[in-house]
């Protein structure tokens, strides 16, 4: 593992234990250089996203312009400078991953195709000017080696590059001298919390993924629990690994399940209502309760979680089975979920006959298999497009909807007659 060492400009830090951060510098290519393999891996971050801004950075670099300050979190003690100088190996890039990933990239790219076609003008005649059909099968393998996720953002880098020059826009990164902050001596949740005030004023970190960050450790939970579900084939994703909403919708197997989602719902299980998405729901659910608090809330029970995993699964292969891939894609969506687990969460925290919640939620799921058809999934779509969308916030709406019609269900199933998704629409949305 390489160490990274910077110039040390300032410190921040506490003389007991040595928890806060030191301002530092060091010339980009040093940093570029010595970056963990990993570095893209981070398990908090939300991956490398498309940004057409982000894509100009070697505009800024060639223009002299600065480069906001990159935010690392070391895992290592901190026992001083020496010489005003510090080194780090083992660190994770907190705040500035999607430029720092660029500018990898970038440098990759370079050097790259200055190996292969030596020259800008072999480059600009032999690469640029050329389709990929045109350009040879080890050559391609080489420019994906670089770290690109396809074969056209390579080719848009070097158009880039080629404006400035390769060799100029080498000897800039270079040259440049970057400021860094590093982070020492954070517990987990800190990180956490950290990482969400650096990116309170991004767009693009969304709620869901903030849910993910507060509540990763429940990721393992979930995950590492595999062994001892019924479904073998229950898969966890995360938000990053996903390219569109849509597009998981439509191509994930049963018993796949967005973290996101499936962190949703089970706080709604614990609350026995429907919740909503939001920063209001990260303040009351996370950011205002103590470490207690949160326990209390999501029990460190894995039985729990288990028994939530069965019971989604049990009511996704019930689904799929019943209404094929209509069933499938159905129970694939974040608010029908939430809805179905609040109503079971609901029902479980009415009775208290000395019976355990997995009993009861095995219970559940063997209702929804003997009423599956009067729950006529098949209509829910015809019911909810009676709805004027442009009035109502539909994502509330579908949650509300299915969380009284299950809720029904599992209250009464005897006398559960077959649902009229229209009307139970319209009464939700009075």
């Amino acid at each position: 593992m390489s160490n990274l060492e910077m110039v040390v400009l300032d410190e921040k830090l506490d003389s007991v234990n040595k928890k806060g951060s030191i301002l530092c510098r060091t010339s980009l290519l040093n940093y570029l250089e010595n970056l963990p393999e990993d570095f893209n891996d981070f398990s908090v971050q939300r991956g490398i996203v498309a940004n057409n801004y982000l894509d100009n950075i070697i505009d800024t670099i060639m223009d002299n312009d600065s480069i906001p300050i990159i935010t690392l979190v070391s895992y290592s003690g901190y026992n001083g400078n020496i010489n005003n100088k510090v080194q780090i190996s083992n660190f994770n890039v907190l705040d500035g991953l999607q430029r720092t990933w660029r500018l990898k990239v970038i440098l990759n790219i370079i050097r790259c195709l200055k190996k292969i076609y030596d020259t800008d003008e072999k480059i600009q005649a032999e690469f640029l000017t050329k389709s990929i059909r045109q350009i040879d099968p080890e050559v391609q393998r080489e420019i994906m080696a670089t770290g690109v996720y396809e074969y056209r953002q390579a080719k848009k880098y070097a158009q880039k590059i080629s404006k400035h020059g390769f060799n100029n826009v080498e000897k800039k990164i270079t040259e440049t001298q970057q400021w860094f902050e590093i982070l020492y001596g954070l517990e987990d949740k800190e990180i956490i919390k950290k990482m969400l005030l650096l990116n309170a004023g991004h767009k693009a970190v969304s709620s869901k993924h903030q849910i993910e960050l507060l509540y990763f450790s429940y990721y393992d939970i979930f995950k590492n629990s595999k062994m001892n579900y019924r479904h073998k084939n229950f898969v966890i994703k995360r938000d990053k690994e996903i390219p569109s909403q849509t597009t998981f919708i439509n191509t994930r197997e049963v018993n796949t399940f967005k973290f996101s989602d499936l962190i949703i719902a089970t706080i709604a299980f614990f609350k026995g209502g429907c919740t909503q998405t939001n920063t209001i729901l990260l303040k009351q659910e996370y950011l205002d309760q103590d470490d207690e608090s949160i326990s209390e809330r999501f029990s460190a029970d894995s039985d729990i979680y288990n028994a939530i995993i069965e019971f989604l699964c049990d009511i996704d292969e019930i689904l799929s089975m019943k209404y094929k891939d209509e069933g499938r894609k159905w129970f694939g969506k974040g608010n029908h979920i939430e809805g179905v687990l609040a109503a079971a969460g609901k029902y479980c925290l009415e009775r208290n006959k000395g019976e355990s919640t997995e009993y009861y939620l095995r219970l559940l799921s063997e209702t929804v298999n003997e009423k599956i058809n009067q729950l006529q999934i098949d209509k829910f779509t015809d019911g909810k497009d009676t709805i004027k969308a442009d009035r109502v916030n539909m994502g509330i709406l579908n949650k509300n909807t299915v969380f009284n019609v299950f809720y029904k269900l599992f209250e009464d199933p005897e006398h559960f007659n077959y649902v009229d998704w229209k009307k139970e629409f319209t009464h939700n949305d009075n």
